[in-house]
Order: structure tokens, then C-alpha cells, then sequence
């Protein structure tokens, strides 16, 4: 991070479960932890784009993001995009900064089943403050306490010789496990596999090479209308084929492995009316990908083309770009490409470039009919 979080820790959750959280943010707040909470923020809120700026709080602007699962949590928009944006940064971290906490067994996208996680139903908001209060304040953990005390007080200062008040929250907070870490068996499996494939690997050097990577990507689409609000109701495909499913948060889909392009580039669309957009992913090492699409307003229109070498043979896999816009995508089997929406009539460059050929540029101005850009091969 380039400075210190604003918050030690940020609240998720669903309107449907406020009660709950509502008291779990008054104990955190008056025990002196500093927690974005929604009904906190009402000043600081107003005016404000909240597409980008809680996007910016749950993956930037604290130390802990909780996130109170529940089926209301997992049916809305804007609570998919909080998550969204804390796994971001808990992948990119590789730290135990999702905290999860459970309404119920509703099972939440991306949120591994392996991550250890609190219930609420057997919790008082009381006893969870108190987790939160401990897993923020970063007590040393005494093996010889029980769960529900602490013996002897650490011997750097702590929250509770701060704030007598404090000290109860603390008592009821020691776990044996490190809340939102990954579980003990789960590390031991994990060491188990590891060792058998070393071992295999040493009886017989000549096992064949052994594939990386997902077997099957899972993209999920978010699309935001031109003022950057969610849409539910636009139709959303992939360059690759593919019918989407209906998820909380958007549209997924399921790309095989096998579909994956070389530069592991796949661009989805979308329209709803006259209103287009499209997004480009790159297909990587992870399962899990997400991408969002802006919907441009009327007058905009998508880029398509076909690209072919001099003899007319289609060409796949050629990188086409947009000069200047940083958009990209990768030919198809038939030759075609499909870019994002540009304004009628705009002057526009396109670059294409496959190894083995000479680069090309194409001048165009915008219209919707169906550009075609020749290769010549290297030498020729």
C-alpha cells in the first residue's frame, strides 16, 4: 500500500441484515476501531460516484474487510462488487483480509470453502465485536488461555490498557484457528498432494509433462450502464460462444481451456436497446476472472472485421488493437475480430500484427460496416 489504511476494518453486508450489523458497528465504534460502515458515511458519501469509491474502500482503504454472507448478501449488485473488489485485493496480497461471517450456508463465488469463517447463529453481535475488536488489535495468541479468557495481559500494551472497556472483548475473542486463514487440514492435504507428486515425479522421471492451469474458466461480467450504474436486463455474449448464466453480480460464463486463445484475450459484449459495450480478459493462471462493461449511450458503434493474408486465406489468432485506446482482442477461427463501440463517424487507426507476418495498419472512419485488413507473410 502507498500509505496507511483509513480504516481498520470495512463492514459488507445485505440491507436485509442490518439489525445485526448495526450493532456490531456500534461496539467496534465505540471501542475506538475505525470501520467504514455505510450509515457512518452518509456526509462523506454524498455526491460521491459509489461504483468507483467503494470499490476503492473495500479493496484499498482497510486493514480487514468482513463480509456478512447471507442469501440477501449473495441476490444484489452492489454487495457482488464489494466482494469483488476485497478479493481483489486479498489475491493480490496473498493476506487474510476477507473475513467472512455467516447468516446462513449460502454459498458466495470465488469465496474458497477452505477459508475459516465465523457463524452468526450461534454469535451475539456482542461475541463478534469481540473477534473483530481482537483479529484488529492483533493480540498474541496464549496457547494456555481457554476460549473464553485471557490469563495474563500481553506484555506490549493492548487495546485494554488503552480503554478499560475494551478488556471484555478481548476475553471472548481468542481462537484457536487464525479467523479468515486458510484451514489447518486443507494446509495438510495440500502438503500430502505436493509430496505425492514429488514422489512420483522421482520413481518415474519419464511421467509426461502434466498440464497447468484451470481446466475451465468462470468470467463474470458486470455491466454498467453510461452512468456507471448496474444493469440486470442487457444481453451480454462472448467472441467465444457460450450462454451466460444469471449470477448475483452479473453474468458468468464457463470457457473451456481448450477455447483459450494464445494471448489468452477473450472480449465480451453487451447492448441493452441502443446502448453497446464490450470488455477484454485475459484468460490467465486463475479459474475465477472478472471483467465490466460500460455501456456506451446511442451513436456508438462496435468494430468488426475480418483480417486474411494476400492469397484470402482467413488468419486466426491475429492481434488487433485500437491505436491509442489500449483495446485489444485476437481474431477468431474465421478470421473475424469484434472491438468496443466508438463514436459514428470517428477516425480511428487499427494495428494488426501475428508472428510470421509483417505488422499492418488500417485508417477507418467509424461506420458499421465490416473492415477488412490484409497480412503479408514475412519474406514474401
Amino acid at each position: 500500500m502507498d500509505k496507511p489504511e483509513e480504516y481498520d476494518v470495512c463492514l459488507s453486508y445485505a440491507t436485509e441484515d442490518r439489525t445485526y450489523v448495526d450493532q456490531v458497528a456500534k461496539i467496534l465504534q465505540d471501542h475506538h476501531v475505525r470501520v467504514f460502515y455505510d450509515r457512518y458515511e452518509k456526509e462523506n458519501l454524498w455526491g460521491k460516484d459509489l461504483y468507483q469509491h467503494l470499490a476503492h474502500v473495500y479493496r484499498d482503504s482497510a486493514r480487514f474487510c468482513v463480509v456478512f454472507v447471507s442469501a440477501a448478501y449473495a441476490s444484489k449488485l452492489w454487495t457482488m462488487h464489494e466482494l469483488a473488489s476485497a478479493q481483489e485485493r486479498a489475491l493480490r496480497e496473498n493476506s487474510e483480509y476477507v473475513l467472512p461471517a455467516r447468516f446462513d450456508d449460502t454459498e458466495l463465488p470465488g469465496l474458497s470453502s477452505s477459508i475459516l469463517y465465523i457463524d452468526l447463529r450461534e454469535e451475539t453481535p456482542e461475541d463478534f465485536g469481540a473477534s473483530i475488536i481482537r483479529k484488529v488489535k492483533a493480540l498474541p495468541e496464549d496457547t494456555s488461555a481457554s476460549t473464553d479468557s485471557i490469563s495474563k495481559p500481553a506484555p506490549r500494551q493492548v487495546a485494554s490498557q488503552l480503554d478499560p472497556r475494551t478488556a471484555v472483548y478481548e476475553q471472548k475473542a481468542v481462537h484457536k484457528i487464525k479467523w479468515g486463514s486458510r484451514r489447518n487440514l486443507s494446509v495438510l492435504i495440500g502438503a500430502v498432494v505436493v509430496m505425492s507428486v514429488i514422489t512420483a515425479y522421482i520413481v518415474n522421471p519419464l511421467t509426461p509433462e502434466r498440464s497447468t492451469g484451470p481446466q475451465v474458466y468462470q468470467v463474470r461480467v458486470l455491466v454498467l450502464s453510461p452512468a456507471g450504474r448496474p444493469v440486470e436486463d442487457a444481453k451480454v455474449w462472448s467472441a467465444r460462444g457460450g450462454e451466460p448464466k444469471e449470477v448475483p453480480g452479473g453474468r458468468e460464463f464457463e470457457i473451456p481451456a481448450a477455447k483459450r486463445p494464445t494471448d489468452g484475450q477473450i472480449t465480451f459484449f453487451a447492448t441493452k436497446g441502443e446502448e453497446q459495450g464490450a470488455t477484454t480478459v485475459t484468460l490467465g493462471p486463475e479459474a475465477f476472472v472478472s471483467g465490466t462493461i460500460r455501456l456506451n449511450p446511442p451513436g456508438a458503434v462496435e468494430l468488426r472485421g475480418i483480417v486474411q493474408d494476400e492469397s484470402g486465406k482467413l488468419l486466426e489468432g491475429v492481434q488487433v488493437s485500437l491505436d491509442g485506446s489500449g483495446e485489444a482482442t485476437s481474431t477468431e477461427a474465421n478470421g473475424e475480430f469484434r472491438l468496443p463501440p466508438q463514436p459514428l463517424g470517428a477516425d480511428v487507426l487499427l494495428r494488426a500484427k501475428k508472428d510470421g507476418y509483417v505488422d499492418s495498419s488500417k485508417r477507418i472512419k467509424v461506420n458499421r460496416e465490416l473492415y477488412y485488413i490484409q497480412l503479408m507473410k514475412e519474406g514474401a
